[in-house]
């Protein structure tokens, strides 16, 4: 089965991986599998696991970046050789994304977008410290040097058509 993950801070970005998640589902009818993180809950294994797994297994990973950090995995939940690395759920999924993409026998497809800050208007207002400030502007910044970013968001419905056009080319 093709799988998809749709990530980005809840807060921010909740109605639109939402969006998101509802036409790639209506699109592809059954043989697509979309999920996002509020299709996990914390049972047996950590959220980070899940997530850690369930990304690993994707073909596609869409990364929304934005102001918002988000949250962090409690340091205890990471394995040892990790817990020097300082990343919001968010950052993780895209880690994971980029790390295992080429682990798998076919290459997932990352695709990541950036909040235009003209005109994207997040769910909640984003309210955190100094440091995840400062966090979230050196992750994009890192994403953004390496010139793989998709383009920007600015509304749902231009966000569904991008991942479309870029998950999914017409043949030529």
């Amino acid at each position: 089965m093709y799988r998809v993950f749709v990530s980005g801070v809840s807060a921010e970005f909740r109605s639109y991986r939402q969006e998101l998640t509802r036409a790639l589902r209506r699109k592809t009818e059954s043989i697509i599998e979309v999920k996002n993180q509020d299709d996990f809950k914390v049972e047996d294994a950590t959220l980070w696991e899940k997530l850690q797994d369930y990304v690993g297994q994707c073909n596609l990973v869409v990364c929304l970046m934005g102001e918002a950090y988000g949250y962090e995995p409690p340091t205890s939940s990471l394995p040892v050789d990790r817990r020097s690395e300082q990343h919001s759920f968010t950052q993780w999924e895209y880690v994971f994304a980029t790390e295992l993409r080429n682990k798998r026998p076919a290459p997932a497809n990352v695709l990541t977008f950036f909040a235009d800050p003209s005109s994207f208007e997040p769910d909640e207002p984003v309210n955190q410290s100094i440091e995840h400030q400062e966090l979230q502007e050196a992750f994009k910044a890192k994403i953004k040097a390496l010139g793989v970013d998709r383009g920007s968001i600015s509304a749902p419905g231009k966000l569904i058509e991008d991942v479309l056009v870029g998950a999914f080319p017409e043949p030529t």
